[in-house]
């Protein structure tokens, strides 16, 4: 299945999180024994905003209802580095007027290869 790629401009001031996960067992005498939590360990998300009149706003929220929350799409974050990401959910608030603002967090997920 082809993805979709997500175009729509997001305001300025998205902030991003990367977890580097890893599996640790911790022992007694206080040595700890880590490793990574498989290939793909290095996990980004990033928090984005969309304000402005529903125009604008309302494009952004189809296409977060149209991939349902678990759907991948490709997404290029500030940094540059084109990935697959999902949103599990969004905030919407209404402004003055037509006005909205739309916040959720786009995870990183990784496809089979």
């Amino acid at each position: 299945m082809a993805l979709d790629t997500l175009t729509i401009t997001v305001d300025a001031g998205a902030s991003g999180q990367t977890d580097l996960r890893n599996l640790k067992t911790q022992y007694g005498d206080g040595y700890a024994q880590m490793s990574g939590d498989g290939i793909n360990n290095n996990v980004k998300s990033w928090n984005i905003t969309k304000a402005g009149p529903m125009s604008e706003v309302g494009p952004l929220r189809d296409f977060l209802d149209a991939h349902q929350g678990y759907i991948g799409f490709y997404w290029t974050p500030p940094n540059g580095v084109q990935g697959v990401y999902y949103a599990e959910q969004y905030n919407e608030t209404a402004k003055h007027g037509s006005e909205m603002t739309l916040q959720t967090t786009l995870h990183q997920k990784f496809l089979p290869a």
